[in-house]
Protein backbone atom coordinates (compact mmCIF):
# COMPACT_ATOMS: atom_id res chain seq x y z
CA UNK A 1 0.00 0.00 0.00
CA UNK A 2 3.12 2.34 1.06
CA UNK A 3 4.51 1.94 -2.27
CA UNK A 4 1.08 2.39 -4.34
CA UNK A 5 -0.41 5.29 -2.55
CA UNK A 6 2.53 7.82 -1.24
CA UNK A 7 1.37 9.85 2.41
CA UNK A 8 4.06 12.61 1.65
CA UNK A 9 5.28 14.92 -1.16
CA UNK A 10 7.73 17.74 -1.69
CA UNK A 11 6.17 21.36 -1.55
CA UNK A 12 7.30 25.02 -1.94
CA UNK A 13 6.25 27.22 1.43
CA UNK A 14 5.93 31.13 0.26
CA UNK A 15 6.22 33.33 3.18
CA UNK A 16 6.12 36.99 3.42
CA UNK A 17 8.47 38.24 5.78
CA UNK A 18 10.94 41.47 6.46
CA UNK A 19 13.34 40.51 4.17
CA UNK A 20 10.21 39.92 1.40
CA UNK A 21 9.19 36.98 -0.16
CA UNK A 22 10.80 33.41 0.74
CA UNK A 23 10.25 30.65 -0.21
CA UNK A 24 11.02 27.01 1.39
CA UNK A 25 11.19 23.61 0.52
CA UNK A 26 9.39 21.00 2.92
CA UNK A 27 7.63 17.97 3.33
CA UNK A 28 3.79 17.86 2.96
CA UNK A 29 1.32 15.51 4.34
CA UNK A 30 -1.27 14.38 1.57
CA UNK A 31 -4.38 13.64 4.14
CA UNK A 32 -6.21 11.99 1.91
CA UNK A 33 -3.76 9.40 0.78
CA UNK A 34 -3.23 8.47 4.66
CA UNK A 35 -6.91 8.23 4.92
CA UNK A 36 -7.13 5.88 2.07
CA UNK A 37 -5.15 3.79 2.99
CA UNK A 38 -6.30 2.93 6.09
CA UNK A 39 -9.63 2.62 4.43
CA UNK A 40 -7.99 0.42 1.87
CA UNK A 41 -6.76 -1.83 5.11
CA UNK A 42 -10.03 -1.96 6.55
CA UNK A 43 -12.01 -2.83 2.81
CA UNK A 44 -9.21 -5.97 2.23
CA UNK A 45 -9.82 -6.86 6.45
CA UNK A 46 -13.36 -6.60 5.34
CA UNK A 47 -13.07 -8.68 2.41
CA UNK A 48 -11.02 -11.50 3.99
CA UNK A 49 -13.28 -11.69 7.31
CA UNK A 50 -16.10 -12.38 4.17
CA UNK A 51 -14.90 -14.75 2.41
CA UNK A 52 -14.05 -17.04 5.73
CA UNK A 53 -17.80 -16.76 6.91
CA UNK A 54 -18.84 -17.34 3.35
CA UNK A 55 -16.39 -20.96 3.26
CA UNK A 56 -17.42 -21.59 6.64
CA UNK A 57 -21.33 -21.12 5.86
CA UNK A 58 -20.59 -23.25 2.91
CA UNK A 59 -18.88 -26.62 4.59
CA UNK A 60 -21.90 -26.06 7.26
CA UNK A 61 -24.63 -26.41 4.03
CA UNK A 62 -22.32 -29.25 2.27
CA UNK A 63 -22.48 -31.15 6.11
CA UNK A 64 -26.51 -30.60 6.38
CA UNK A 65 -26.67 -32.56 2.94
CA UNK A 66 -23.83 -35.15 3.59
CA UNK A 67 -25.17 -36.11 6.87
CA UNK A 68 -28.87 -36.83 6.29
CA UNK A 69 -29.79 -37.74 10.31
CA UNK A 70 -28.47 -34.55 11.64
CA UNK A 71 -30.24 -32.20 8.81
CA UNK A 72 -33.46 -34.37 9.42
CA UNK A 73 -33.05 -33.31 13.18
CA UNK A 74 -32.47 -29.86 12.24
CA UNK A 75 -35.44 -29.80 9.99
CA UNK A 76 -37.38 -30.62 12.92
CA UNK A 77 -36.34 -28.57 15.24
CA UNK A 78 -36.58 -25.76 12.96
CA UNK A 79 -40.10 -26.12 12.25
CA UNK A 80 -41.58 -27.62 15.55
CA UNK A 81 -42.55 -31.13 14.53
CA UNK A 82 -42.26 -34.40 16.42
CA UNK A 83 -40.06 -36.95 15.08
CA UNK A 84 -42.80 -39.68 13.06
CA UNK A 85 -41.97 -42.11 10.72
CA UNK A 86 -43.33 -40.76 7.93
CA UNK A 87 -41.79 -37.61 7.87
CA UNK A 88 -38.61 -39.36 7.76
CA UNK A 89 -39.82 -41.49 5.09
CA UNK A 90 -40.98 -38.29 3.22
CA UNK A 91 -36.95 -36.93 3.90
CA UNK A 92 -35.24 -39.75 3.20
CA UNK A 93 -36.64 -41.01 0.07
CA UNK A 94 -36.87 -37.04 -1.56
CA UNK A 95 -33.17 -36.73 -2.51
CA UNK A 96 -30.58 -34.13 -2.46
CA UNK A 97 -32.40 -31.17 -3.77
CA UNK A 98 -35.45 -32.56 -2.32
CA UNK A 99 -34.06 -31.63 1.30
CA UNK A 100 -32.69 -28.78 0.19
CA UNK A 101 -35.95 -27.37 -0.63
CA UNK A 102 -37.84 -29.01 2.30
CA UNK A 103 -35.50 -27.38 4.50
CA UNK A 104 -35.70 -24.09 2.66
CA UNK A 105 -39.88 -24.61 3.00
CA UNK A 106 -38.94 -25.04 6.57
CA UNK A 107 -36.96 -22.12 7.39
CA UNK A 108 -39.29 -19.64 5.64
CA UNK A 109 -43.28 -20.50 6.30
CA UNK A 110 -45.00 -20.99 9.18
CA UNK A 111 -44.15 -23.97 10.92
CA UNK A 112 -48.23 -25.20 11.08
CA UNK A 113 -48.14 -24.53 7.42
CA UNK A 114 -44.88 -27.03 6.74
CA UNK A 115 -46.74 -29.85 8.80
CA UNK A 116 -49.31 -29.12 6.37
CA UNK A 117 -47.02 -29.09 3.20
CA UNK A 118 -45.53 -32.55 4.93
CA UNK A 119 -48.90 -34.18 5.54
CA UNK A 120 -49.50 -33.52 2.03
CA UNK A 121 -46.64 -35.24 0.88
CA UNK A 122 -47.11 -38.15 3.36
CA UNK A 123 -50.59 -38.98 1.49
CA UNK A 124 -48.90 -38.31 -2.13
CA UNK A 125 -46.56 -40.93 -0.86
CA UNK A 126 -48.86 -43.45 0.54
CA UNK A 127 -50.86 -42.97 -3.15
CA UNK A 128 -48.16 -43.26 -5.10
CA UNK A 129 -46.82 -46.58 -3.28
CA UNK A 130 -50.53 -48.15 -3.96
CA UNK A 131 -50.03 -47.57 -7.29
CA UNK A 132 -52.52 -44.37 -7.82
CA UNK A 133 -49.58 -41.73 -8.46
CA UNK A 134 -51.88 -39.66 -10.75
CA UNK A 135 -55.05 -39.98 -8.91
CA UNK A 136 -54.90 -38.65 -4.94
CA UNK A 137 -57.64 -40.66 -3.88
CA UNK A 138 -59.81 -38.29 -3.41
CA UNK A 139 -63.02 -39.46 -5.20
CA UNK A 140 -62.91 -42.75 -3.28
CA UNK A 141 -62.43 -41.45 0.18
CA UNK A 142 -58.71 -42.67 0.57
CA UNK A 143 -57.41 -39.01 0.92
CA UNK A 144 -56.49 -37.92 4.63
CA UNK A 145 -56.61 -34.53 4.90
CA UNK A 146 -54.35 -33.48 8.17
CA UNK A 147 -57.28 -30.65 9.19
CA UNK A 148 -60.04 -32.84 8.37
CA UNK A 149 -61.89 -31.95 11.30
CA UNK A 150 -61.08 -28.24 11.24
CA UNK A 151 -62.35 -27.59 7.30
CA UNK A 152 -65.87 -26.80 7.40
CA UNK A 153 -67.80 -27.22 3.56
CA UNK A 154 -70.51 -24.70 2.60
CA UNK A 155 -73.38 -26.59 0.04
CA UNK A 156 -72.97 -24.21 -3.16
CA UNK A 157 -75.76 -25.64 -4.62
Amino acid sequence: VVSTQSTGASCEIKRWGATGNEEEQGMCVLAANVLNQYLFLIYWAGLVLTIILNTFSLLIGISNLCFVSGAYKNLLATSFLRDEPAYNEIWRKSGTSGRVILQLIARNVNPKIFEHVLNELVNLLRNAERGGFGDRGEEDGEFDHPDQDDLEYEDTI
